[in-house]
């Protein structure tokens, strides 16, 4: 029995949409983990391993990091972009999890999703994604890859005689201040 006897072209079509938004997403997160690493001078294996302990969110919040600290020498300008740009990976992100999580399937106006983390009790916790949002995704996914590999290049352009986690972290560290009667560790 082929796919086209078990599957309705709608159903083939949900499948096509699914999987390609998740293959996608699943390539700007590796565009993701590469940056950091490259940009850490991580060891490749080391980074590797160490970026599969971290969730997205994580990942997000580091590149933040990279771009908002203040020796990376980002302008202003830069910095609003980047964060801007994070944001609609944020978003992106949580469009993922939908996607990856629900049961689907097709409808008139696209893709049907069961809700997914709701905890309300009503009686339609659904979401439909309607195919023309999945081609935007996915122009938003490859404007995405452009913007972070565009941000590890300003940052490390910027900082190429410096270490740059060691700019991060010093950042970081000008930042605390010892409560009064604490003694340093």
């Amino acid at each position: 029995m082929s796919d086209e006897e078990i599957y309705s072209p709608d159903e083939q079509r949900a499948f096509h949409l699914v999987g390609e938004f998740l293959g996608w997403f699943a390539r700007l997160e590796a565009v993701i983990d590469r940056s950091i690493i490259d940009l850490l001078e991580l060891e490749p294996t080391t980074g590797q391993l160490l970026m599969t302990y971290l969730n997205f969110s994580s990942k997000c919040t580091i590149l933040q990091e990279l771009a908002s600290a203040d020796g990376v020498g980002l302008s202003t300008e830069e910095r609003r972009e980047a964060k801007n740009a994070i944001g609609k990976i944020r978003k992106l992100a949580d469009t993922r999890n939908i996607i990856a999580h629900s049961m689907f399937s097709p409808s008139e106006a696209g893709i049907k999703f069961s809700s997914h983390g709701q905890k309300k009790i009503v009686s339609d916790r659904s979401t439909v994604i309607e195919e023309s949002e999945f081609r935007k995704n996915r122009e938003i996914i490859a404007q995405s890859w452009s913007n972070i590999a565009s941000l590890a290049a300003q940052i490390k352009s910027k900082t190429r005689e410096r270490r740059i986690a060691e700019i991060v972290l010093q950042t970081k560290l000008a930042l605390v201040r010892a409560e009064p009667g604490s003694r340093p560790n």
